[in-house]
Parts: structure tokens; C-alpha cells; sequence
């Protein structure tokens, strides 16, 4: 009977089998209306990677225009405006010179993204099993939570470069739950060198009071960028003004244009999809959205955010960095993975310590949901998608700022019995 007693306890919880049921029923809900789309001749489904037939295509749009690195043809080179900060520029330049070949450099990146991935898996893999989940049950849901990853298929399928930003936000925050606060630091400030919205996530630093580790991360993130544009090049002031201006024409591209939609699960996008019908004067308020979101964030952060227990600010820090751009394509729900992680071990722990989780199953329902492919919605001819997932991104961020998870209440060490499974027990599990 006891036997029994502890194999129950170490099962999967079942907001963890909710998550997987729920992410296998709205992959496959895609793929069934992709078929029935594709059997009626009509156009792909908006913000579907599954066809593949825009494989690599942000990467390969740069790909010619690296043959003049380090010279002012880079920039006035006729093609699409290179659009990322000198940092994944210098990142490009690695691949193309390491594998002497610009042909050669997509299949390298895919190589080096699926390489990240699989040690992601695997490490997700062994921290389940020093919970005390059995090998079997965790091999599956490493499975399934990979093999029907959206956000994972999506950018690999397109070759974007945000998994490099997400590899080094994941290292920060596997070093800042091992309370390497200076390595935790530096690798936030190359996430901030690539793309500037991961500032947001230097408020884990004031939970502990390591308000240092801020600068630390700060001018890491100056100086990998003044770094790389000297690198890039002619001059840093060029390579600065250059990478500067793409950022704007991609402001320019989507921000301030209805267009892409539905990749976008922004609050700026929620805005513009409310004002369709009205056409406002988008560049004028994409201003005034900059100024509230920045000054709402500060504000929600002192008052409330800080006080939260510490898996409540990862996740609000996390959702709010991959909301408030004022545009945030798919590939960015790669972020989510990590708050997604550390709640599946809360969860876990919980149950191991007794203890039930309040709004567990809902919290996991909303997470498949928000990283669910919703390619299948379609509004009078347009896809918001983006729209929808936003709808369960607020719905996580509603939940994380009203219940605490503290992790006090969940500290039930492993003995080494449990932590050691006993051969009756794998093999009853098995």
C-alpha cells in the first residue's frame, strides 16, 4: 500500500497532462483545417509554418549582403534593409566565415538551433527526474512538449535568429535560479545587445536587492554592442547610425501598419486590430504607446511585481517582455518556455509537498493555448491569430498578478530513496 502511495505521488500532476492533451487536440485542430484547406484550393493558412514553403527566408534575406562585410556596401546593398543590431550581424558573419561558404550557413544555423534545443530537452529532462517524476513520464512529456512546440517549429522553419536571443535568456535565468547573479547578468545584457526588449527582464534583479548586477548587465550590453559595430563596420559611428535605421524601417514595416497581424501578439497589435475599422494616425500613437507602456510598467513593477513571490515576477517579467514591443511576431513565445519550465517544477514540488495548486490547470491551459498554432482564425478575410493568443497571454498575466505561487510552500526535499527509484517502481511504471 505504501508502494502504491509513493508511485501516485510521483506521477505527472494533472494540470502538467492537461498542458500535453491540450497542445496535441490544437496542433492537430491546425493540421485538420490546413487538409481541408489545402483539399478546397485555397491560400495557406496565415501564421502556419507547417508547409514549409517559407523555410529559412529570414535568414537567407540577408545572405548576399555579407559578402561586404566590414565596408559601406553592406548597408547599400540592394535587397531587403537588414533589420537586427550589429550584435547578430557580427552572430551571421560567425556562421558565414566558420563554414567559409554563405550556401552553407542556413543548414549551420538550423544545426546550431536544433543543438540548443536538444540540450534544452534533455536538461528539462533531467531536472523532472531530480523532482522525482519517473523516467517514463518524463521522457513523454519532453516528447510531446517538444515535437507539437509551435514556437520552436515556427523558428526554425523561418531560420530567425530569435533563438539565439532566447539560448542566452534561458542561460540567464538557469544561472539566476543558481544564484549566479553575475553570470545571470552578462548573459541578460547580450539578450539586451541583440534585441532591446529584454530590459525588461533586469527587474528579477531587484528581488534579491542585487541592484549592481543591473549595471553589470547594462554595460555588458554596451559594450557587446559597441563591440560588434566596430566589427561590423566601416566605422562604429556608421555601423551605430546603419542598425539604428533598420530598426526603424522595421517600426516602419509593422509597427505602424495593419499588416502581419496575425503573427503579432503585442498590446500595440490588440490597439490596432480595435481601430481597423477607424485607420488612426498610427505613427502618432505608437509614440504615445511607447510613453504609457513604459511608464505603466515601472508603475505596475514598484507597486505590485516586487512584492510578488519570485516565480510570479519571472513569469509577469517574461509575458510582459514578449507583449509591450509594439510588435511581437511568434517566434518570441520561444521566451515563454522558461517561466512555463519553472512553473511545471512548482507544480511538481507542490505535489510532492501535499499541497494543491490554485489555478495549476488553468495556468497550463492557458500556456497551450498562448503556444498553440492558431492559423485557423480568420475575421472577415484576415487572420488575427496574434489576437487570440493575446487573449491567453493576459489571461496568464491577470493570474500571475493576483495569486502568489510562493515556493516556501512547496520545499519537500527529495530523500534518496525517492530520488533513486526503486527497481519495483520503474518497472511498475514502465
Amino acid at each position: 500500500m505504501g508502494q502504491k502511495t509513493n508511485q501516485q505521488s510521483l506521477r505527472l500532476p494533472a494540470p502538467l497532462r492537461l498542458f500535453a492533451i491540450l497542445t496535441v487536440l490544437l496542433t492537430l485542430l491546425s493540421w485538420a483545417v490546413a487538409f481541408f484547406w489545402w483539399r478546397r484550393g485555397m491560400p495557406y493558412p496565415y501564421s502556419w509554418p507547417y508547409y514549409g514553403h517559407s523555410f529559412g527566408t529570414d535568414f537567407s534575406n540577408f545572405q548576399q549582403r555579407f559578402q561586404y562585410f566590414h565596408s559601406d556596401k553592406f548597408f547599400q546593398f540592394k535587397g531587403p534593409v537588414f533589420l537586427y543590431a550589429a550584435p547578430l550581424a557580427a552572430f551571421y558573419h560567425i556562421l558565414f566565415v566558420a563554414w567559409g561558404n554563405r550556401s552553407n550557413a542556413l543548414p549551420a544555423f538550423e544545426i546550431f538551433g536544433l543543438c540548443v534545443v536538444g540540450a534544452a530537452v534533455l536538461l528539462f529532462y533531467r531536472a523532472l527526474r531530480r523532482h522525482g517524476v519517473p523516467a517514463n513520464d518524463a521522457a513523454l512529456f519532453c516528447f510531446v512538449s517538444g515535437l507539437f512546440s509551435y514556437p520552436l517549429y515556427f523558428d526554425l522553419e523561418r531560420g530567425n535568429v530569435e533563438i539565439i536571443v532566447w539560448t542566452f535568456t534561458l542561460i540567464a535565468f538557469w544561472a539566476f535560479r543558481n544564484d549566479r547573479m553575475a553570470l545571470a547578468a552578462i548573459f541578460i545584457g547580450f539578450a539586451i545587445a541583440f534585441k532591446w526588449y529584454p530590459v525588461v527582464l533586469l527587474g528579477v534583479f531587484f528581488y534579491p536587492r542585487k541592484y549592481g548586477y543591473i549595471a553589470v548587465a547594462l554595460v555588458t550590453a554596451v559594450g557587446v554592442t559597441v563591440l560588434s559595430d566596430l566589427w561590423l563596420g566601416p566605422t562604429i559611428t556608421t555601423a551605430f547610425h546603419e542598425t539604428l535605421r533598420g530598426a526603424q524601417v522595421f517600426v516602419q514595416l509593422y509597427a505602424v501598419h495593419y499588416s502581419d497581424l496575425g503573427y503579432d501578439h503585442s498590446f500595440f497589435s490588440v490597439f490596432k486590430f480595435l481601430t481597423y475599422p477607424l485607420h488612426p494616425n498610427l505613427a502618432a500613437d505608437l509614440n504615445l504607446y511607447l510613453v504609457l507602456a513604459a511608464v505603466s510598467a515601472t508603475a505596475l513593477y514598484f507597486l505590485r511585481i516586487r512584492k510578488l513571490p519570485l516565480i510570479n515576477q519571472i513569469s509577469i517579467l517574461i509575458i510582459l517582455s514578449v507583449t509591450l514591443p509594439p510588435v511581437s511576431f511568434d517566434y518570441t513565445l520561444l521566451h515563454l518556455y522558461i517561466c512555463w519550465g519553472i512553473f511545471v517544477i512548482y507544480l511538481i514540488d507542490a505535489q510532492r509537498a501535499g499541497h494543491s495548486v490554485k489555478f495549476g490547470s488553468l495556468v497550463m491551459g492557458l500556456y497551450a493555448f498562448a503556444m498553440a498554432p492558431h492559423g485557423y482564425v480568420i475575421l472577415a478575410s484576415r487572420r488575427f491569430c496574434g489576437q487570440l493568443r493575446w487573449i491567453g497571454l493576459a489571461a496568464l498575466l491577470y493570474i500571475f498578478f493576483k495569486q502568489p505561487f510562493p515556493e516556501e510552500q512547496t520545499a519537500a526535499p527529495l530523500s534518496a530513496s525517492e530520488f533513486q527509484l526503486s527497481p519495483t517502481l520503474e518497472g511498475s511504471n514502465s
